[in-house]
C-alpha cells in the first residue's frame, strides 16, 4: 500500500538532510518528496541529494532567491507565502486601528528563515508609510513561543506603552497573549498582536478577541499537492521541464484572518478540511515568484 512518513528537522538542517537520505535508501528511491528547507541555505544540498537519486520533490517557503526548481530535473515546483505582503498588509491593518499613531515592536522568526525575512521586510515597509508609528525594537530569531512571551514580558517592564506586536508566526502572537495576561492582563485585546499561520489557537483567540489578525495559509493544500504535484511527475502525467515557470514557482493564495471571518476559517479550514481536487494540480497558484 502507499504509505507517507513525517520526518521532523527539529530546527537542525544536517539531520533534515540525514533524514532525507536515509529514506531514500530505506525507499530504494522508490518515493516522492514535500520538503520545507530548514534554511534557505538547505535548499541546495536538498536539491542535490535528490537530483543525485533521481527522486522528484516540491519543496515550500525556504530557498535562495537565485535558486530556481528548473534549475534541475527532478525539483517539481517550490512555493510559499507571499510573506512581504501579508506582513505589509496586517501591519498597516493594525497602525490604521490605532490611527497611525503609537508605538510598535516586531518579534522576529528564525533569522536564516525566508519566511521570517519576508515577514520583517513587510513590517518595516509598512513603516515606512505611517511616519506616526514609533518602532521600539525588533527582536527574536526562533519561532518559540517561550521565547516570545519572555520577550514581551521584558518589553511590557521595559516601555510604558506597546500598542502594536507585529509577530513572524503564530506561537509569537500565543506568546506575547500569554505575556499580556502574565502581566498587564487589563491589556488582552487593547494591544494588538499579529500572527501568521492560521493555526487553531490562534485563530481561536482572534475570535475571542485577545489577537487581532493573521494569515491563513492553505496548510492542508501544502502537504496534499506537495506530494500530489511530484507524484504526478514521478508517474509521468507531465515534464516539469515543460511547464511554464509560473507553475514551477509561485506564491500560493492565503487570507488575512480578522474577527469577521475568524469563525469561517475555524469551521473550514480548521474543524473541517477543505476537499482537494487532485485532477486540478495548480488550483492554488497564485503569483508567480520570480519574473
Amino acid at each position: 500500500a502507499d504509505t507517507y512518513q513525517v520526518l521532523l528537522s527539529e530546527g537542525d538542517n544536517t539531520k533534515q538532510l540525514d533524514d532525507i537520505k536515509a529514506l531514500i535508501a530505506k525507499s530504494g528511491g522508490d518515493v516522492v518528496f514535500n520538503v520545507d528547507p530548514n534554511e534557505a541555505s538547505n535548499a541546495v544540498p536538498i536539491a542535490d541529494i535528490l537530483e543525485e537519486a533521481g527522486v522528484y520533490w516540491m519543496s515550500h517557503w525556504n530557498k535562495p532567491a537565485d535558486l530556481h526548481p528548473w534549475d534541475y530535473e527532478y525539483w517539481v515546483a517550490h512555493t510559499a507565502a507571499d510573506d512581504v505582503t501579508e506582513s505589509y498588509n496586517m501591519a498597516k491593518l493594525m497602525f490604521d486601528e490605532i490611527g497611525g499613531e503609537g508605538t510598535a515592536v516586531h518579534i522576529q522568526g528564525m533569522l536564516g528563515n525566508t519566511a521570517a525575512q519576508g515577514r520583517e521586510e513587510g513590517f518595516r515597509q509598512a513603516v515606512e508609510e505611517y511616519p506616526g508609528i514609533e518602532v521600539l525594537e525588533i527582536q527574536g530569531g526562533t519561532w518559540d513561543q517561550i521565547m516570545a512571551q519572555e520577550l514581551v514580558e521584558a518589553w511590557l517592564a521595559k516601555y510604558d506603552q506597546i500598542d502594536v506586536i507585529h509577530t513572524a508566526g503564530d506561537p509569537h502572537a500565543l506568546g506575547a497573549v500569554a505575556a499580556l495576561k502574565a502581566v498587564r492582563p487589563d491589556l488582552v485585546g487593547t494591544v494588538l498582536i499579529s500572527g501568521f499561520n492560521g493555526d487553531e489557537p490562534t485563530t481561536q483567540a482572534i475570535i475571542d478577541g485577545e489577537v487581532f489578525t493573521t494569515a491563513g495559509l492553505p496548510v492542508a493544500w501544502q502537504g496534499a499537492m506537495g506530494l500530489a504535484i511530484p507524484l504526478a511527475a514521478k508517474n509521468g502525467e507531465f515534464d516539469p521541464s515543460e511547464l511554464p515557470k509560473e507553475q514551477r514557482e509561485f506564491f500560493f493564495n492565503s487570507v488575512i484572518i480578522t474577527q469577521d471571518n475568524a469563525q469561517d476559517w475555524m469551521d473550514n479550514n480548521i474543524k473541517g478540511l477543505p476537499t482537494m481536487d487532485y485532477t486540478d494540480l495548480w488550483g492554488n497558484v497564485g503569483a508567480p515568484m520570480s519574473p
